[in-house]
């Protein structure tokens, strides 16, 4: 089987089409990426429940980042590799943040705290890291302004959205 993630864009300006149907595959060239890292995920953590909040809260932050970077063509020509490479590092950072956070506080109910003081806990010190990394990340893709290129400042710009958006979930949606 062959799973996609179908994204489609269409920019205001001078009616270009963005992506008329960008098809992002999810898998290995076998086609069976999502089971070897579901299986990975839960024998890291032993749960099912700690397994899909990472997953689950990464889809959020992509739904609305790719909801703003169709905002951001409504002002700028984004490049059609933009959502497909937004998608790729926002999934990427967006379960990385928030298997940080989450590691951090099963270490702090393992310690024997209680629920509301691990998340808190958690957040007050993975939280801060979480957000300097994607501040560095949002910084370093920005960087791609300097080119001078304007296909590149836009895509720059895009993906910075994007990494803001998981950053700003991961450290909200998540504890929530």
């Amino acid at each position: 089987w062959r799973t996609t993630f179908v994204i489609s864009f269409t920019g205001v300006r001078g009616a270009v089409s963005l992506a008329a149907a960008l098809a992002l595959p999810l898998a290995l060239p076998s086609g069976e990426a999502f089971p070897y890292r579901d299986m990975i995920l839960f024998v890291a953590f032993g749960s099912l429940i700690a397994t899909v909040i990472p997953l689950g809260t990464a889809v959020v932050g992509l739904v609305v980042g790719t909801s703003l970077m169709t905002l951001l063509a409504r002002f700028m020509d984004v490049p059609n590799w933009a959502p497909v490479l937004g998608a790729m590092v926002g999934l990427g950072v967006g379960i990385d943040y928030a298997l940080f956070i989450i590691s951090r506080h099963r270490h702090y109910l393992a310690e024997g705290e209680t629920v509301p003081e691990s998340a808190a806990r958690a957040l007050a010190t993975a939280g801060q890291p979480v957000v300097f990394a994607g501040g560095i990340v949002v910084v370093s893709v920005l960087g791609l302004a300097v080119a001078g290129v304007p296909f590149m400042t836009a895509g720059g710009i895009a993906l910075a959205i994007m990494v803001a958006v998981m950053v700003a979930v991961s450290v909200t949606l998540l504890p929530a």
